[in-house]
């Protein structure tokens, strides 16, 4: 190959490979340890969006709960500066292992922090996490849920 080819190429490479890898963001230390509790296979943050893969073959509602509730939301009511880092989370999406199946929690700093404020109990946790809830159906984008609707994930 001539230099000029051979440079234009690697530019390209070296373009691409940076473009992909800015999209990642390193999970937080504090984030890590809360999420080892679960049986998660990965976590990330791309583009504003913490998703996580369970090892499971199903994502239930509760186990989705847990993690959007004490998972990621808890480490900011303990520690608003260091729980999230500054990373910008504006949702929680949790898939079973092969990505097929889930839920997304449509919120980031500002809703888990309602979370954590609200009274009422389980069950005001449960509507507003339920009003915040989309499902991620056979491995496409999330959705808001439709009327009637009901997932292999649903208790």
């Amino acid at each position: 190959m001539k230099p000029s080819v051979w440079t234009a190429g690697s530019t390209i490479i070296a373009a691409l490979c940076s473009a992909l890898s800015a999209h990642a963001v390193e999970l937080p230390p504090e984030l890590q340890k809360s999420l080892k509790a679960y049986q998660i296979n990965s976590a990330a943050i791309e583009q504003g969006t913490l998703k996580i893969t369970t090892t499971r073959s199903t994502v239930t509602r509760e186990m989705y709960s847990n993690i959007v509730l004490i998972g990621a939301c808890s480490r900011l009511w303990s520690d608003a500066r260091r729980g999230w880092g500054p990373t910008t989370i504006n949702s929680i999406e949790v898939r079973n292992a092969i990505g097929a199946q889930g839920y997304s929690f449509r919120g980031g700093r500002k809703e888990c922090a309602e979370l954590g404020n609200l009274s009422g109990g389980e069950v005001a946790v449960r509507k507003y996490v339920d009003a915040h809830t989309w499902v991620c159906v056979a491995g496409n984008e999330c959705r808001p849920r439709r009327p009637g609707e009901v997932f292999a994930g649903d208790n």
